[in-house]
C-alpha cells in the first residue's frame, strides 16, 4: 500500500528539492537500465532450461515496479512544477514566503450552497 507524504519547505528551496527530486529519478532509471541489461543476459543464455526463462521474468516483473515507482515520482514531480510556475506566473508570492495552501475540495454541499 502507498501513501502520501506532504512536506512544507520556503518558496526558495522549491529548486532545490526538484533538483534532487531529478537526481532520484536518475538513479531510478539506471536500476531499470541494469534490469534491461538483466533480461538481455538471461536472453543471451544458451540454456533453454525453466532457469533461464525464471529469471527473465523475475527481471521483468523487478522493471515492472521500478517503472512504476519512476512513474509516480514523475507524476509528483509534475504536480509540484506546475505549482511553482503557477506561482511565478502570478507573481504576487514574494521569494522565501511559503507556497499558499490549496484550496479545499469542493463538496457535494458546498456545490449545492454555491447553486442556491
Amino acid at each position: 500500500m502507498k501513501v502520501r507524504i506532504s512536506q512544507a519547505v520556503d518558496l526558495a528551496e522549491v529548486p532545490d528539492k526538484l533538483s534532487d527530486i531529478i537526481y532520484d529519478v536518475k538513479e531510478d532509471y539506471d536500476s531499470i537500465q541494469a534490469r534491461i541489461q538483466d533480461c538481455i543476459a538471461a536472453c543471451s543464455m544458451t540454456s533453454s532450461s525453466s532457469t533461464k526463462y525464471r529469471l527473465l521474468a523475475e527481471s521483468i516483473l523487478e522493471m515492472r515496479s521500478d517503472l512504476s515507482q519512476l512513474d509516480t515520482t514523475l507524476s509528483d514531480l509534475i504536480s509540484i512544477i506546475e505549482g511553482y510556475i503557477g506561482i511565478i506566473e502570478r507573481g504576487n508570492t514574494p521569494a522565501g514566503s511559503p507556497m499558499p495552501p490549496a484550496p479545499e475540495p469542493e463538496t457535494q454541499e458546498t456545490k449545492d450552497a454555491n447553486q442556491g
